[in-house]
């Protein structure tokens, strides 16, 4: 009949997410047909909320949780929730700052128990390297459980002459 509501056509608004490990960050993205023109996340854990299209959140405790998605799509709010399971991320990973001498070298050894991957920032992939420059040299560390862990060390090197000691100026 002619005086009939108009039909909305059906909307879909469902969430997915990555990297769902304990004190690592989880991105979460929504997905949808239409361009929802608001968004309200909330985590599940009782304290974290965010209003951004792609939250990212790090969990401050491993379990199951789960994520709503409240948005506004055509005037109407609609709502997904995804259940999040966090996992335990036990992987542990160190690295010291360190003092060498010219002319030395040292071993930065990040070997944890579980790990399979190796991401150094000079682009080495094994549980250790050697360095005999001065910088800071950091890594990322894969679990088998996909958890990611990251560490850094400071390199120094004493004994270097610094050019700027003993410059007089008179005015």
């Amino acid at each position: 009949p002619e005086f009939a509501p108009a039909r909305t056509p059906p909307i879909t608004l469902s969430i997915t997410g990555f990297n769902f490990c304990f004190n690592n960050a989880t991105k979460f993205y929504p997905i949808f047909q239409t361009t929802p023109t608001s968004f309200n996340w909330d985590f599940g854990d009782g304290s974290g909320n965010s209003n951004l299209i792609t939250p990212i959140y790090t969990y401050q405790a491993a379990g199951t949780y789960n994520v709503s998605l409240n948005a506004m799509i055509n005037g109407r709010m609609e709502n997904a929730v995804f259940p999040v399971t966090i996992i335990d991320n036990n992987l542990m990973v160190s690295l010291a700052d360190t003092t060498i001498c010219p002319g030395e070298s040292v071993v930065l050894d990040a070997t944890s128990q579980g790990a399979i991957g190796y991401t150094w920032n000079t682009n080495e992939t094994t549980p250790t390297i050697s360095v005999d420059s001065a910088g800071t040299y950091w890594v990322v560390v894969e679990h088998t459980n996909g958890c990611t862990a990251y560490a850094s060390a400071v390199v120094t090197i004493v004994g270097n002459i610094d050019q700027r000691a003993n410059i007089w100026y008179f005015g």
